[in-house]
């Protein structure tokens, strides 16, 4: 990062980098753009399953002059977040990112720089009813989700028993079911240490009413949505679950 740009400001809880501030409604013939809140693009940090899920995860419409302009715009003033360095740090990132959290303050451009600025109830509300933030690439989320929640191991985990009945079901329905048991204890495991930090978030309305109630539920819903990662679900089951089977 050039010595003379900033770090962007990041929310205390989730660490995720604070949002520009919303779209004017007003401007309609403004140019937009399209913002990633993780960057540099180039970085090492965000190469890799993990690195391009945390790119990938949150991305922001934005008016063009706010995100470019020469002199004033945000890449003229910052030159990125602190981005996760661990794989535990980036499955944290993209769950938050998949909460659709928005966090109490924003940033917005000035003359001078920016400044950092409280989000109303509405502006809000603008984030998420107008999809001014989403996931980019829930595909990349899912993959590295996958990849995290299985790579953890079944140590402490009541789950070998599902394990041998998973292993051993022909029909495609059982496995699921089974899988799905599995991917509970697994993801209550990972998300263990923003349990308390999500459901304060929700509580005070930085997380959408319409998400689950639990980060665990989240990020199972999350991982359960499609086909394509429900088929990664159970053919890393297959491979890892006979793996410890054999050392059980």
């Amino acid at each position: 990062m050039p010595a003379e740009l900033l770090l962007t400001p990041q929310d205390e809880l989730t660490h995720l980098p604070l949002p520009l501030l919303p779209l004017n409604l007003n401007h309609e013939h403004e140019i937009r753009d399209r913002h990633h809140h993780a960057h540099p693009r180039r970085s090492p940090l965000l190469e890799g399953l993990g690195g391009t899920a945390v790119r990938h995860s949150r991305v922001q419409r934005t008016a063009y002059a706010d995100h470019h302009w020469e002199t004033q715009g945000y890449h003229s003033v910052f030159g990125g977040p602190e981005l996760p360095q661990t794989a535990e740090e980036q499955f944290k990132w993209v769950t938050w990112a998949s909460a659709g959290y928005i966090p109490e303050q924003a940033v917005a451009m000035t003359l001078d720089g920016y400044k950092r600025v409280m989000l109303s109830t509405q502006q809000r509300a603008q984030l998420w009813g107008n999809n001014e933030i989403w996931v980019a690439s829930r595909g990349d989320v899912k993959s590295f989700m996958v990849d995290y929640l299985i790579n953890q191991g079944y140590g402490e985990l009541n789950v070998k028993r599902a394990l041998e009945k998973f292993l051993k079901a022909s029909d495609r329905g059982r496995k699921i079911e089974l899988a799905s048991f599995i991917l509970s204890q697994l993801s209550e495991r990972a998300v263990s240490p923003i349990h308390d930090s999500y459901k304060f978030a929700r509580r005070q309305g930085f997380i959408h009413e319409s998400k689950p109630r639990t980060s665990s539920r989240l990020v199972k819903r999350t991982v359960m949505s499609s086909r394509k990662s429900m088929n990664q679900v159970i053919g890393k089951l297959e491979l890892n679950g006979a793996a410890y089977l054999q050392v059980a």
